[in-house]
């Protein structure tokens, strides 16, 4: 099932791991500080919501599902 684009969500300032560890070193472990980060960054992307948990895995599964929409698109394009 394809999704819409409501329902995309922005990664936010995760690493590949899914964590925030880098960040968490470069604010001295304050994760509030890391938190709004994280909001200022998904809100200057045009995000409205982020993913709780990322990991390697979570770019392919979404790329798939946006990969599909687009295909779809260009599909009945070319039938026109």
């Amino acid at each position: 099932m394809a999704r819409g684009i409501s329902d995309l969500r922005f990664r936010g300032v995760k690493g590949t791991t899914g964590t925030q560890a880098s960040f968490l070193q470069l604010f001295n472990n304050d994760h509030d500080k890391v938190k709004e980060l994280d909001k200022l960054v998904t809100k200057d992307s045009g995000f409205d919501k982020t993913y709780g948990v990322t990991g390697q895995t979570y770019s392919r599964r979404v790329d798939v599902d946006v990969l599909n929409a687009v295909a779809g698109l260009g599909a009945s394009a070319h039938k026109v």
